[in-house]
């Protein structure tokens, strides 16, 4: 049975004392072949040409789900306690267009993820080094929460961070966004 997971990667800042900044968000979202899509959520943007608001992930990565324990697990031996594992909640049905521009999952209720959740590609936004997907559905807002709970797994917060920042200063010719909080 497929697993849909969602963690946090607490940033902080300050070299001698530390002080939380924020919260990076990851989804591994499973799709009906034998790969997970790993997502950075980036939360609510506006579109400042059309008004309408978009929930916006940037992929990381295509794992393989044979892949994903092994993935963990070397992520909690080898980095430090900034991974907090928010939600690992069951997947009850899978839905995916063959040409990979849309995945609708179906999830038992968890902590934070209730529902089900749809991905959408969003070609008009993306570029070669950045793939966009629009999120359908509920997604909590816990940039800014400093106290999250679940199983802590270690993780470094340079592994998303780059990609995080490239799609925050990103600007695409007629599409700018405001980020929402």
């Amino acid at each position: 049975m497929d697993k849909l997971y969602f963690a946090a990667v607490k940033m902080y800042k300050g070299l001698f004392r530390k002080k939380f900044e924020k919260n990076n968000m990851i989804l591994v979202v499973p799709t009906k072949g034998r790969f997970s899509l790993v997502l950075g959520y980036m939360g609510n943007f506006e579109n400042l040409n059309t008004g309408e608001d978009y929930k916006l992930a940037v992929l990381i990565q295509y794992l393989p789900k044979v892949l994903i324990d092994n993935f963990f697990t070397t992520v909690k031996e080898t980095y430090s306690e900034n991974f907090v594992m928010l939600d690992d909640v069951k997947v009850t049905s899978i839905k995916a267009n063959p040409d990979g521009s849309s995945v609708q999952v179906k999830v038992e209720k968890g902590s934070y993820l209730k529902g089900s959740l749809t991905f959408n590609y969003l070609p008009n936004i993306s570029d070669t080094s950045h793939r966009i997907y629009s999120v359908e559905g509920y997604m909590p807002d816990l940039f800014y929460e400093e106290n999250l709970e679940m199983h802590t797994i270690p993780l470094k917060a340079s592994d998303i961070k780059s990609q995080y920042h490239a799609f925050l200063n990103m600007t695409k010719a007629g599409t700018e966004f405001n980020i929402r909080k």
